[in-house]
Parts: structure tokens; sequence; C-alpha cells
């Protein structure tokens, strides 16, 4: 019987012999069988060619095989595949798939150059669009984000051609296209910002104020973050949200949507800070109010650096200190509202020889009393000044050796209202006056520039309150001492301006003004018992209730302070309020405890070294394996905010944003846009923001 032979497979390179079938077949065939059904395939393709006297011969299995027109074309696609595999860079996928590779790289390259203008652009502060940039303006200047890629352009080809080339709608510079790459911009950006949030520790504290555009009149409501980077307190801007209505059931359903689209979890908080507005404030119905409905352990501050101004603006009520403020006001607005009065106000610190470094008046800021305080010290160095320059304007011969120029041409009314001002900032009283407040809210500044930090620590805060309070207690209390000092400048100023010292007409009964007498009656006496004394008086009250114990947010909290804790002989009180936070300890069974552990360590640390006196610094010392539930609770004291002074920093770069040229953005590009400018430090993965779009 004839066998398989092994000579055939030397005729024909095509067969092979397969031991489990005990028969041949065409490995061509069999990787590259027929494309089409309509063609069957039989011996050497389907089964196995086991008639070895039928294999040769011109009509045998092998020589008709040869013959087939499938077999061929196997042939030639394995001929194919081999040399592919060799040689992959000659093969028409290859090619294809480099031609796509070129192309994705080249559009990639154009893409990351249109994101890095928006990123430039952003960050800048620089308006993207211009009054006409679609496709159907005819206009020359289309804007800087077009005008920036064009000049990009000069250096890429690729993205010149692109420019000037590409399909119209294809280009990605559309005013949409923009705004989505800002949205994933601004995505990035929340994502980096608040990357601690995502952990299950963590816990933050809400921080939201509004205001009204000046541009578009709209309510716009900036929602911030408080919480523990590492080790760090850190406040970040997070949001801007339009408000249709700003009662507290809008704004509060603003925020807690806000949230839970920038993926923080509402129940995690345990703070919120707002002014003291019904809307933001009332128990009942205000915004804090539903957010404990929430979240019940989301407690409420009333913003400290607004509490300071409250308490600041009510102590100035004392009517010689608010006529001085206005007739402040007033010379500001003299010579602010007028170009020509200020150049010549000017004219006279030169005529002057002046060697003051200020030539320009501040207005008195409503909200912020730290520019308060620079406007007092700008007003006291040009007091004398200012009034020089109102009796020039009045009498422009009264300084005859000074060489004034005579042409200035005052109309009557620059010179009545000079008249009027002259003669109230001449008087005794608010010369007085000016140096009292200015003297008294001295003791104010260093707290006033504190509570606007974002980093500030809520004991730190409160332990500044109170020695505020405490010289301002003790400023009353030796103000005999103290304003004998402010009357020899009251004196000085008063012989500079040309003036003399008097006192008003005192009656037996006087409704309107301060009428109280002295032993001896005295300029001096009566001055420091009608103004400077009801002045502090006020302040010391005022500053004294509303920044009282009882009305402090977190007190159980500060306790734990190792500076504080040494001194508690009684700690079942202290255990029993931080039970409130007993749902974020992992064991609050064990709290009394640990805080014994807690208070012995830091007695025996106080005897040999310094001991911290904030939660901050308490944070970092405290040992998370040997204290779980107390660093839980320095984390939630390190959490609770001291103002909402972040959320009005975000409004100084909503104020930049939209401009006039810029009041019809919608409020998702405005965000976006703003935590660009804001956290303009950040370094953005330009790959990473292509990849998603």
């Amino acid at each position: 019987m004839l066998t398989f032979q092994n000579s055939w497979l030397e005729q024909h390179k095509w067969l092979v012999y397969s031991p489990s079938q005990q028969g041949g077949f065409c490995k061509y065939c069999v990787l590259f069988p027929p494309t089409t059904s309509q063609i069957k395939t039989g011996v050497l393709v389907s089964i196995p060619m086991k008639k070895f006297n039928k294999a040769t011969g011109r009509c045998g299995y092998l020589a008709m095989h040869e013959q087939l027109e499938y077999h061929k074309d196997a042939v030639v696609r394995s001929m194919s595949l081999c040399e592919s595999l060799e040689h992959p860079e000659s093969s028409l996928p290859y090619k294809i798939s480099s031609l796509n590779k070129e192309l994705y790289d080249k559009n990639f390259s154009i893409l990351k150059s249109i994101v890095k203008a928006i990123i430039f652009c952003g960050k800048q502060n620089v308006p993207l669009r211009g009054h006409r940039d679609d496709s159907t303006s005819t206009t020359v200047n289309k804007g800087n984000f077009l005008a920036l890629l064009h000049l990009m352009a000069e250096t890429d080809t690729a993205l010149k051609d692109h420019l000037e080339q590409g399909k119209r709608n294809a280009k990605c510079t559309s005013k949409t296209t923009q705004n989505e790459i800002i949205s994933i911009i601004a995505g990035y950006i929340r994502e980096r910002t608040t990357k601690s949030l995502q952990l299950s520790t963590s816990v933050f504290s809400i921080i939201a104020d509004e205001v009204t555009g000046k541009y578009d009149n709209k309510e716009i409501l900036s929602i911030c973050v408080r919480f523990i980077e590492g080790e760090n307190i850190s406040e970040v801007f997070l949001d801007f949200v339009e408000l249709i209505r700003t009662t507290g059931a809008h704004i509060a359903e603003a925020i807690m949507l806000s949230l839970a689209q920038n993926k923080v979890d509402i129940l995690k908080c345990r703070g919120q800070a707002y002014d003291g507005a019904a809307a933001m404030s009332s128990e009942r119905v205000g915004v804090q109010a539903r957010i404990k409905v929430v979240c019940p352990l989301a407690l409420y501050t009333h913003c400290r650096s607004h509490v300071l101004n409250l308490s600041i603006a009510s102590a100035c009520k004392v009517p010689q200190i608010s006529s001085m403020v206005d007739v402040i006001n007033e010379t500001f607005k003299f010579f602010n509202n007028s170009p020509k009065r200020q150049r010549f106000f000017e004219h006279i610190l030169d005529a002057f020889e002046s060697d003051c470094t200020k030539s320009k008046l501040l207005g008195l800021c409503r909200t912020r009393w730290v520019e308060r305080h620079t406007c007092y010290e700008t007003f006291y160095e040009l007091y004398v000044y200012i009034c020089c320059c109102l009796e020039a304007i009045i009498n422009p011969s009264v300084y005859p050796d000074k060489n004034l120029d005579q042409n200035w041409d005052w109309d009557s009314d620059s010179k009545v209202k000079a008249q009027g001002l002259l003669h109230s900032l001449k008087s005794t009283q608010n010369i007085v006056s000016f140096l009292v407040a200015k003297n008294g809210l001295e003791l104010i500044r260093p707290i006033a520039v504190k509570l606007q930090k974002k980093d500030q620590d809520i004991v730190a805060a409160s332990n500044m309150i109170d020695e505020t309070i405490s010289n301002i207690k003790d400023l009353r209390e030796n103000i005999e001492t103290e304003f004998c000092d402010w009357f020899s400048d009251v004196k000085r100023i008063v012989e500079a301006v040309g003036s003399e010292i008097s006192v008003p007409r005192i009656a037996g009964k006087q409704t309107y003004r301060a009428n109280a007498t002295t032993d001896g009656a005295t300029p001096e006496g009566y001055y420091r018992v009608n103004v400077a004394v009801p002045f502090l008086d006020h302040l010391h009250q005022e500053m004294s209730n509303r920044f009282d114990h009882e009305n402090r947010v977190g007190n159980e909290l500060f306790n734990l302070v190792p500076s504080i804790i040494i001194t508690l002989s009684n700690l079942q009180p202290l255990v029993e309020g931080l039970l409130f936070w007993k749902l974020d300890m992992p064991s609050p069974s064990s709290l009394l405890c640990e805080i014994k552990l807690w208070q012995k360590h830091w007695t025996k640390r106080s005897e040999v070294s310094d001991i911290p006196e904030d939660l901050s610094t308490s944070f970092v010392s405290c040992d998370a394996d040997v204290y779980p539930n107390i660093i839980v609770l320095l984390k939630i004291g390190c959490t609770l905010p001291v103002s909402s002074c972040e959320a009005e920093r975000s409004f100084s770069g909503y104020r930049r944003v939209k401009s006039y040229i810029r009041s019809s953005m919608t409020t998702e590009r405005l965000a976006g846009l703003t935590l660009m400018h804001l956290h303009n430090d950040i370094e953005i993965d330009v790959d990473l923001i292509c990849q998603q779009l």
C-alpha cells in the first residue's frame, strides 16, 4: 500500500502532513480559505488527503489543487502575510496606520496649542473673544484668543495650515469649544485643589457669600471650602452660581447642588461661615438652618471679620466721630471728583516742599476696616496741606511767598465747598475726633488684618480678639494719660492750620451734642470726657458683646489645645461636650481615657518646653495612633471657619474677570476663567485636558 512520500513536501511547498489526521493538507488554503461560500472545498482543505495512490499524476490531487484559483489566492495572501511580518514597514496596513498616527499627532499638537492659548488667557485674565469672533464676521480683529493663535502659528506650520485651510466646523476655535475646554480645565483645577476631600476621613466647612454684578445686575453666589490638606489649613474657591432668588431656600439648594456636581459630599460638612444677613443666618429658614437639616454637625459661624466691622461701625455712631467721618468723606469726594482740584492739591504739595510720600486722599471703605486705617494715616499726613489747599482755593493770594499760579479760575461752587470743608477741618472738635478715632482704632488693626488670612486658626483668632478687647479696656482705664499725648498732637495740628483751641458752648440742657462738664473745664478735659471716653466705651462694649465667649462656635474643641487642657481639673464636662461629634470618632467610649492621657502628656512636656497654643499646631503634634479620637476632633476644629473672606477674595477675581467688555459670559464660563486666574500657580496637564475632549 502506498504511503505519504517526503518527496511530495519538497515538490509542493504548500503541502504539510498531519499525523493526527493521517493525511495531507494545503497549509495556505487552510489558513486562508475562500472568502465566498459558493466555492466548495474538499481534499487538502476540508478533509485530509488519505488516498495517496491518487496524489500524483496529471489528474492527481496535488496537480489539480495547484490549478485552483482559490489556492492561488491563498498563496498570494500567505506570501503577503509573511512579507508584512518580515518587513512590516512595507505593508499596506502599516502604511495606513502610520498615516493615521501622523494625522493624530498633528491634530493633537494643534489641539494642544489651542488649549495652551486658552490657559494663557485664563491665567493672565485676558479676554478671549472679540466683539465678533465667529466665522461669519468680516472684522479683522476677532479677539485676543484668535490673535494669540495666529501669533503662535507664525512658528507652527501645522497650526497655520489648520487656521487657514481647516474646515470651519472643525477648527476648534468657536465659543462652544472654548466653553468646553474651559469647563474641563475648571474641573481639573477643582480636582487638584480639593483632592484631600476625596479621602474617607476628610471633613470640610462651607464658606459662601453673594454679590450683585455691576454690569449685568445678576446675583452671584461664591462657594468656597475650608479643609485640612496634609498638615495645613486650606481655603479654596470652588464655584460661582447664579441665583434666581436670594432666599435661604434657594441659596442652600444652590450650595448643595454645586457641592454634589463637584463631587464634595455634603455629609462631611462640619462648619459654615456666612455674613449676618437673615437669609444666611436665620435659625429657622436661613441657609445655615437648611444645611443643618441635611448635615446636623455643620455649625454656623458668623464671619468674625464682619462682626468686627459691625462693632467698629456701631462705635463710630458717637455724634462727634460720625460727623468727623462725614467730613473726611466729603473732603475725599471734593478732590477725587475733580481732576483740576487734585492737580492743584499736588501743586500745593510741591510748593510747600512736602516730604509726604502720598499725594492722593483715600476714601473710607465701608466694609474693610484695614483700608480705613490706611485712609486715616494718609489723611493724617496730609491734614495741614489739605487746609492750605482749601485756603488757596478760597483766596489764591493767601500765600504770596509760594508763587502759586493765579490763573486756576475757581468757580463759585468750588469756593463755597472749600469754605465749608475748611471750617470743619479747622474746628478743634473735628481734629480731636479724628485723632481719637485714628489712635483708638490702631488697636483694631492687627486683628483686622489677621482675620482676613485664609489659614487663620480659630483658637488663635479668638485669643487675638480677647487680647484686643483687653487692650481697649486698658486704654479706657488709662485714658487720662493717653489722651494727654493725643491732645498734644491736637495742639500741633491746630497751630499748623492757623486755628485756635476751642470748645462748644455748654448749655444747661443739650439734646444733639455732648454736653458733659468736667472739673476745671479745660478743653482737654472736655474733649476727653465728651469724645474719647464715649468712643472707647462704645467700642469696648460692642466688641465684648459681639465676641462673647458663649457666641463662639466649637468652644469644647478649644479645650483640647494643650495650653488650655493642662489647666482643667474636671474633664467630665469636656467629654460630654465633645460627644457632639461622637459619630466622627472611631471609639467614643474611650474618649475620657484618651483625654486624660493627652492632658498627662502635655503636663509633663510643659515643664521642659513650649506647648501648642492653637488647634493647627496641636493637630500637627498629635499622634493619630495614640490619640485616634483627639486627632479627629482637632481636624474638625481646624476646619471650623473664622471668616468668609475667601469668598470676598473670589469676588475680587470676579470683578477683574467680568468687566464691562465681558458682561455677557455664562456663569459656568465665568467660574472656569476665575479658577484659572485665581489658581494661576497650578501647572495644568495639557495632554490630559486634550485627552478629555
